[in-house]
């Protein structure tokens, strides 16, 4: 018996039994738990360093938001709207025209709808700050105007920009430019007798309460980009100009701006520059893109207008000061709840639905 219990001893302390199968399993579960914490911790670490939306944008929607961003020089591709445009052409066209040049203008007001293909200003010459005057189309300010008048079966927005310089000696610069993205509903009002609109006076100090930007007469150039609403998805007739535009603005974006205080009929010098998807054809046409195609990107316009916001609320704005305000003024993209809040402080709010 003695001899027995001293092998059990010995088996005991010099030759002790392996672990289990269990027990392997657990220590195994044990180390791969502790591997998921830390990947888990590494990659909310990492992605909270990159902009939301960044994985849901596929290529051809990265390409929309880089020319979106730079009109001027981007690269030219198609938007992302729910219905592709067969038998279409892409062209980048451009305006330069110097306004508020009248014998005693020191103010002026002008939009740009590129929806529509259309630029306007104001109708009279405005001497102060709180003269009122009603929109008039101005063709010296739409990108292609001639061309497209005779060429433009359709036309649907791509990317658009408009910058403002001043044009006098620097000695004499003086007043002040508001400029920023609204609906362009918020002009039918304001559109000339005769194509719908109630020929309701818009002084620049009206404009400017209603842009999301305001600064001093740029020592250089201030540069506002647009982007579309839910109605720019669809193509617009340009045939017949002008005609029935009011009708036609709503849900379509514009650029907007005022400037107040030049000296006297120096004005201000503005370029518009427009990116068309265009469909080719003569003015006897119904002006309709006659055939579609399916949507080439995966992305709606709301996920990339979302992306851009993510990035920087103020990507549409480039100047000296960025900083500005929203006052009453609407912008939305209704196919993916893109909207700015009415009294936004500092920042253009994009909020996706």
């Amino acid at each position: 018996m003695g001899i027995s219990q001293n092998n059990q001893h010995l088996r005991c302390s010099v030759f002790p039994t392996r672990p289990t199968t269990m027990a392997k399993n657990k220590i195994k579960r044990t180390k791969n738990a502790k591997k998921q914490q830390v990947a888990t911790r590494a990659r909310g670490i990492i992605q909270s360093r990159v902009p939301r939306l960044l994985h849901t944008l596929d290529t051809a929607a990265l390409e929309w938001a880089r020319l979106l961003t730079d009109p001027c020089n981007g690269r030219l591709t198609y938007g992302c709207y729910p219905v592709g445009g067969a038998g279409t052409v892409l062209m980048r066209l451009e305006a330069d025209l110097i306004i508020g040049t009248g014998a005693t203008d020191t103010a002026c007001v002008a939009a740009f709808i590129p929806g529509l293909g259309l630029a306007l200003n104001n109708t009279v010459g405005m001497a102060t700050d709180a003269s009122g005057s009603t929109f008039s189309i101005a063709g010296g300010l739409t990108p292609g105007a001639a061309f497209l008048a005779a060429n433009g079966m359709a036309i649907r927005a791509v990317a658009a920009c408009t910058q403002v310089t001043y044009p006098g000696t620097e000695l004499n610069r003086s007043g002040v430019v508001s400029i920023g993205v609204m609906s362009a509903g918020t002009l039918i009002n304001n559109i000339i007798t005769g194509e719908g609109g109630g020929n309701v006076g818009t002084t620049p100090a009206g404009v400017r309460i209603a842009t999301q930007h305001v600064q001093r007469m740029p020592q250089e150039k201030m540069e506002c980009k647009w982007f579309p609403g839910d109605e720019d998805a669809n193509p617009s007739s340009y045939i017949n100009r002008p005609t029935a535009y009011a009708q036609q603005l709503n849900g379509r974006n514009a650029i907007v701006l005022s400037a107040s205080g030049f000296p006297t009929a120096v004005g201000i010098r503005v370029r518009n520059v427009g990116v068309y998807e265009i469909s080719l054809g003569s003015s006897a046409n119904t002006g309709q893109v006659q055939a579609v195609t399916p949507p080439r990107s995966s992305n709606t316009a709301g996920n990339v207008l979302k992306f851009l916001a993510d990035k920087d609320p103020q990507w549409y704005l480039d100047a000296a000061n960025k900083v500005g305000s929203v006052i009453g003024s609407i912008i939305d993209y209704a196919a993916t709840g893109v909207k700015a809040a009415g009294t936004a402080v500092n920042a253009l709010a994009l909020i996706a639905a």
